[in-house]
C-alpha cells in the first residue's frame, strides 16, 4: 500500500481571509461544507434521478477506457462511446468490468433544456468558501461508477472540486523535479505529455517500486467536502466504492506561472498543433 499523510482538513465558516491563507501556503486542503444549508439543499435537487429527468434517454458522447492498464509502455488511451443517458447512469449503477465510463458535463449550445441545472450550480459557488473565493465560477458536474480512475497527471490551473453524492479518492504529489523523475511523464513530444507512466491503474508500489519514494498527500472526499488542487500538483483520482456526483470550478493563480510543470505542458500542447516540428526534429524533443 502506498504510504502518504492526509489533507487537513478545516471549517472556515465562510472566512475568505482564512481561505486566502490556507491557498497561498500552496498545498492541498479540504473545506468542510456538508453541514451548510446551502449545500445540503444543493444536495437534495442534484441527484441521479434528476439527471434522468433532465437528460432523459437522449443520445450522448461518454468517456471511456479499459480497466486494468498497469505498464508504462502501454499509454493511456480514452475514447467515448455513443449511448442514452440513461444507459450511462446505468453503468454508473452498475460498472462494467472491462470498461469504464464517466462523464464531465458543463452547458453547451443547444442545452437549454439543462440550464435550470446548471443555474443551481452556478448558483452554489458564492455559498461555498472555496469556489467564493476569487469569485470562481462552478461550472461542471463529474459524473462516475465505482472503481472509476483518472490516470495520474498534472493541470496548470488551481481546481476546487467538491463531492455532491458518494466519495473520491485523491493522491496528490508536489511539483518538483523529484517527483518528475519518479513519476516519469511521457515525453512533451507525445499526445499525453501532462501524464504520468505511472498511475493508468492502482498507485501500487508491488508494480511500479518508485512509488514507494514519493511523498504523496491522500485527501478522501465525501458529500459536502471541497479539496483545494493547487496548480501543477499530480494528481491520481479514483472512486472507491459507489456512484459519485462532483462539481468543480478552476482558476489560475499567477503562482503557476514560475512552475516547470506549467511551460513543460504549454510546450506539449504547442506541439501537438506544430506536428511537422516533429519531423523536422526526428523525433529528438522530449
Amino acid at each position: 500500500m502506498l504510504q502518504a499523510q492526509d489533507a487537513p482538513r478545516f471549517d472556515v465558516d465562510g472566512d475568505l481571509a482564512e481561505v486566502d491563507r490556507l491557498v497561498r501556503a500552496a498545498q492541498p486542503f479540504i473545506i468542510e461544507e456538508g453541514a451548510r444549508d446551502a449545500f445540503r439543499a444543493f444536495a437534495e435537487s442534484v441527484t441521479m434521478d434528476r439527471f434522468a429527468d433532465v437528460f432523459g434517454d437522449r443520445p450522448w458522447r461518454v468517456q471511456s477506457c479499459k480497466r486494468g492498464i498497469f505498464e508504462p509502455e502501454i499509454p493511456f488511451y480514452e475514447q467515448t462511446e455513443e449511448m442514452p443517458f440513461t444507459g450511462f447512469l446505468d453503468r454508473m449503477r452498475e460498472p462494467h468490468e472491462t470498461q469504464q465510463h464517466y462523464l464531465n458535463l458543463w452547458p453547451g449550445p443547444n442545452m437549454d433544456y439543462a440550464q435550470p441545472l446548471f443555474d443551481e450550480l452556478r448558483a452554489l459557488g458564492p455559498k461555498i468558501a472555496l469556489t467564493n473565493y476569487k469569485n470562481q465560477e462552478l461550472r461542471v458536474f463529474w459524473l462516475g461508477g465505482a472503481g472509476t480512475i483518472t490516470p495520474l497527471h498534472y493541470d496548470t490551473y488551481a481546481r476546487s472540486h467538491g463531492v455532491v453524492h458518494g466519495e473520491k479518492l485523491f493522491m496528490l504529489f508536489p511539483p518538483d523535479f523529484r517527483h518528475l523523475r519518479l513519476l516519469q511523464p511521457y515525453p512533451v513530444r507525445s499526445n499525453t505529455g501532462w501524464y504520468s507512466t505511472v498511475g493508468a491503474g492502482p498507485l501500487d508500489p508491488a508494480l511500479f517500486p518508485r512509488l514507494a519514494k514519493t511523498r504523496p498527500v491522500r485527501a478522501l472526499c465525501g458529500p459536502g467536502d471541497f479539496l483545494y488542487l493547487p496548480p501543477c500538483w499530480w494528481h491520481h483520482v479514483s472512486i472507491p466504492s459507489k456512484p459519485t456526483i462532483s462539481v468543480s470550478a478552476t482558476f489560475y493563480p499567477k503562482a503557476a506561472y514560475f512552475y516547470y510543470y506549467h511551460w513543460r505542458l504549454r510546450f506539449s500542447r504547442w506541439l501537438a498543433r506544430h506536428p511537422r516540428l516533429l519531423n523536422l526534429s526526428n523525433g529528438k524533443l522530449g
